[in-house]
């Protein structure tokens, strides 16, 4: 199907949208109470004549801790991924994998918004168990997050997306935004009669309602440029944004396989829809419903649906075959205790309340009189016929029920979450052995590990898309040119710089995120660390340093990382005695003539330096030997 109606791609979008409202609604339920909202409702609370309404912010803790470990799986490694190359020779291949792993993962971890990206996915992770984000364009390396209730797919998709065959994205426009499209025109799908024509309308209508603020109010021709230049007042929240329903259809029309694009404004939902409605809170689009405001035509706009967006899962649902709307998060199988809990410790909070409150038994109207005029402090005194009801005759909790059953919903919120997070939880205070201690950490660990498997496996089809998009020829992103120019420059050729001949592994970190586990694997590493080669010892020093500081930077510096000799370094350790004896070498094609330069001046240094300490052994041939090192090296240097 090809999808060229706009109506048709507008209705069925609404009807994507229609099918989320339920799951919508349960994910707003979910939010409410994480967020840290109190467990009744206002209605609720006066219905039920409720007065303590508190949220205790347990179930908040939990998935903050679930997040910190995740984040600490995830970004805390050195490296985000390894990449590596199959290349003959091994040896090459090992050097240039290091290199452009290395040059990928400095631009990476030095970017804040794939930071702020991964934070976010690992948020919804937890809280809804799908983490989405989508990428901006073709070439662009970084993507953005997108939220779980912004993604519009199918029923019965499968987590694998094998059988997703059309999805929509819900994106919103500011009008500096829309302004900026017309202007750059990098993409010629774009409607830009229709752009032109909602920017005027969404312009009127600001000028309308924001007058005292806009200027140039008899210039309505010169509205662009308005916009651009104070883009600040377009952008604050009164003035209207447009919503749209980015979709996305697998076709393959015209024997062209792949993923297009239609792209149509949401003139459906929300105020001001309805050109009847008495009161309309945002301009009147209605126009827009024939015509699409972006489309890709016949053209592909991607191979595969995860060039478009990429999914992070940390399912724990228990019936297969999994399915894209059938995931269940931590916050989701943790949401009805929590509320429980939260409502439990508030009606607990009121008893303690009401115990504080010293109860009277009086007799009759005129008690009730005389009981509001006396003052209950300190040296007070009270009308003789005003008695206290005593403590044996007032009602009493069960106070063992009430922290038995507090105590058992915070088992059960422990236990449900150890998937999630390694929980060494000792609630009767009894003192163990290190042995059960460090047994009950490693099976709550496991647990932990078997989520976070899950989560490498996702984030390393991400990768593999951030790899292919920095190998792109010719890409306008200044973070791909910046890497392209610098592996190049370190001698890896154009030739390697292919996706087919890498495989990506996302970098996993010791003791799942566990700082406790990791510190503990590393101590026993230490304990046979004398058993491992030099360089190897200097692996699981530095390591075990890192794990004790959490700061790389620290280990690196206490512990510094042995330079890598090359094959030109050695090549350059060689040659430099046959030039000293007087050997004229000749200099080979695609040679690293930098690293070689660099290899003979500092083994020439070294050999003045012999020669000042013992000037009385220095012979003519020694200078003649220098002086043909020297003669070498420029012309080398002229080549380089």
């Amino acid at each position: 199907m090809t999808f060229d109606r706009p109506e048709l791609v507008a209705q069925l979008c609404w009807e994507l949208r229609q099918a989320d409202l339920t799951r919508s609604n349960i994910r707003a339920r979910i939010n409410s109470l994480y967020n840290g909202n109190p467990p009744y409702t206002e209605e609720e609370r006066k219905k039920n004549k409720v007065y303590v309404n508190v949220n205790y912010l347990e179930g908040t803790r939990i998935l903050h801790d679930a997040r910190a470990q995740f984040y600490a799986a995830l970004l805390k490694p050195s490296n985000f991924f390894i990449a590596r190359l199959d290349y003959k020779p091994a040896h090459k291949a090992l050097e240039y994998s290091h290199i452009v792993t290395q040059e990928i993962n400095r631009i990476m971890k030095r970017s804040l918004q794939y930071y702020e990206c991964i934070r976010s996915k690992v948020a919804l992770d937890v809280l809804h168990g799908i983490g989405p984000c989508v990428w901006p364009n073709r070439t662009n390396w970084c993507p953005y997050p997108i939220g779980v209730e912004d993604v519009f797919v199918p029923s019965d998709t499968l987590v694998s997306l094998e059988n997703l065959h059309f999805f929509a994205l819900y994106r919103v426009f500011t009008l500096p935004e829309l302004v900026r499209i017309l202007q750059t025109k990098l993409n010629p799908g774009w409607n830009t009669d229709l752009i032109e024509r909602i920017i005027k309308t969404m312009e009127d209508y600001t000028r309308a309602t924001r007058s005292a603020v806009i200027a140039d109010w008899y210039n309505p021709e010169k509205f662009s440029e308005r916009i651009k230049s104070d883009g600040s007042v377009y952008a604050f929240e009164a003035v209207p944004r447009l919503g749209v329903f980015d979709f996305y259809f697998w076709s393959d029309a015209d024997n062209k396989h792949g993923w297009r694009r239609r792209m149509v404004v949401d003139t459906f939902g929300g105020p001001g829809t309805d050109p009847d409605a008495p009161t309309r809170t945002r301009p009147d689009l209605s126009y827009a419903q024939d015509q699409f405001l972006f489309t890709s035509g016949p053209r592909i706009v991607a191979d595969d649906v995860k060039q478009i967006v990429s999914f992070q899962f940390a399912d724990l649902s228990a019936v297969a075959p999994f399915k894209y709307h059938s995931v269940r998060s931590l916050g989701f199988l943790l949401y009805s205790v929590c509320h429980l809990q939260n409502r439990l410790r508030c009606k607990f909070d009121e008893s303690v309340f009401q115990a504080l409150m010293p109860l009277f038994r009086v007799r009759n109207v005129d008690d009730v009189q005389r009981l509001v005029t006396i003052q209950l402090h300190n040296m007070g005194i009270i009308p003789e016929n005003l008695q206290f009801v005593p403590a044996a005759e007032r009602f009493q909790i069960n106070a063992a029920l009430i922290e038995l059953a507090l105590r058992e919903k915070e088992r059960l919120i422990r236990e449900h979450s150890s998937a999630f997070i390694p929980s060494i939880w000792n609630p009767a205070g009894i003192q163990r052995t290190k042995f059960e201690v460090e047994a009950q950490l490693q099976l709550s660990t496991s647990l932990v590990s078997a989520a976070l498997q899950q989560a490498y496996f996702y984030q390393r089809l991400e990768y593999e898309e951030i790899f292919r998009r920095f190998l792109i020829p010719d890409s306008p992103d200044p973070d791909v040119q910046l890497f392209r120019a610098s592996v190049l420059r370190k001698g890896v050729p154009e030739e390697v710089l292919n996706p087919e001949l890498w495989s990506i592994e996302a970098e996993q970190i010791v003791g799942g995120g566990n700082r406790a586990l990791e510190i503990a694997i590393w101590e026993r590493l230490m304990g046979v660390r004398a058993m491992f080669d030099p360089g190897a010892q200097r692996i699981v020093l530095r390591e075990y340093v890192q794990a004790l500081t959490e700061s790389s930077a620290l280990a690196n510096k206490l512990v510094p990382e042995e330079q890598e000799i090359t094959d030109s370094a050695k090549y350059a350790t060689l040659v430099f005695g046959a030039l000293m004896n007087g050997a004229q070498l000749s200099i080979g094609e695609g040679e690293n003539h930098q690293e070689i330069i660099e290899g003979l001046i500092s083994s020439l240094a070294a050999a003045v330096q012999r020669f000042q300490a013992a000037p009385d052994e220095l012979r003519f041939s020694d200078l003649a030997g220098a002086q043909n090192v020297i003669n070498h090296i420029l012309q080398r240097v002229v080549l380089l």
